[in-house]
């Protein structure tokens, strides 16, 4: 197995709105869709879409929802022996509403999700110090992530997290990775930096260096690319001009093709640019999964960016 993925699934039910309502006011939305969600499984699927072995460790309901993502993972070729549909729980479920431009604000529920214990991580034990590479995100409790790491870490295996969404918790989960990739708003709320630019998105960089990052930290910036650093080295990939659409899973089509390319023997910079071109198709698509692109079309994106730079 070259990534074990312990982590989140959902249902997005994404709706498009003109606008975020008030309080206290209804607002009709233009369109509604369902989709399979959730960080963890957004991250997994990108990274099987991309070409890597991956397997999945998390727990959904058993209801309707849940046996529809258990679908899901089959369908795309990842391994689902430790997702476990519990009696009784209710499948997590997140609310994404996409305004017009491509922005949006996400809602979510975790319910089963927060189910995803030490224990089930220590049932797992085998498979993650099997792999290559361990995903982390924080979308499920923090003690179990951080237990998946540290089984990870002294097998040798990789460890790369995604503090989304930030919490106060977080930066035992930075202490206990190699690689950690947050945005530019839980960059700016894991260090008081107002991240704005490439220059403010370095200096967050390097304060989440100094927290105990043990390789190297990324930081997307959305339509500005991401800026990265390890002790050693930094700089910036730029993103590509595209009409954006939905950017709803954008930076979880990042984490999964990049570490999916880093583990499959890319060079750093050649698995952030495979990342960021990921992360640019995701954008010019509706929905999270639905919009994740397979290895040819980011390997094509890829030479654009390179010809762009």
């Amino acid at each position: 197995m070259q990534i074990v993925v312990v982590g989140s699934l959902v249902t997005d039910l994404v709706t498009r709105l003109p606008r975020l309502p008030r309080v206290g006011e209804t607002l009709m939305a233009e369109r509604s869709e369902r989709h399979p969600g959730g960080k963890g499984m957004n991250q997994a699927v990108a990274a099987a879409r991309f070409g890597a072995d991956v397997a999945m460790v998390g727990r959904v309901g058993d209801d309707a929802f849940g046996a529809d993502l258990i679908n899901v993972l089959d369908r795309e070729g990842v391994g689902r022996e430790h997702v476990s549909p519990l009696a009784g729980a209710t499948t997590g479920y997140a609310v994404p509403m996409v305004l017009p431009g491509g922005n949006n604000a996400i809602i979510l529920a975790p319910e089963a999700n927060h189910l995803t214990s030490v224990r089930s991580v220590t049932v797992a034990q085998a498979l993650i110090t099997g792999a290559k590479a361990l995903i982390l995100q924080n979308e499920i409790p923090i003690e179990s992530s951080i237990h998946a790491a540290e089984l990870a870490r002294a097998a040798g295996v990789l460890v790369v997290a995604n503090p989304a969404p930030a919490s106060r918790d977080v930066p035992q989960l930075a202490r206990v990775s190699d690689w950690f990739i947050p945005n530019e708003i839980e960059a700016g709320q894991l260090t008081g930096i107002k991240v704005v630019d490439v220059d403010s998105a370095g200096r967050a960089c390097r304060a989440l260096l100094s927290g105990g990052v043990e390789r190297g930290v990324i930081v997307t910036l959305g339509a500005s690319g991401v800026v990265w650093a390890t002790k050693r080295a930094s700089g910036h990939v730029p993103s590509l001009p595209v009409e954006a659409v939905d950017p709803t899973g954008a930076g979880d089509a990042f984490v999964g093709v990049f570490t999916a390319s880093y583990v499959m023997g890319a060079p750093l910079q050649d698995a952030i640019l495979d990342g960021v071109a990921a992360g640019v198709l995701s954008t010019t698509r509706y929905g999270a999964q639905a919009a994740l692109p397979q290895g040819e079309e980011i390997r094509d994106a890829v030479s654009r960016l390179r010809t762009a730079h």
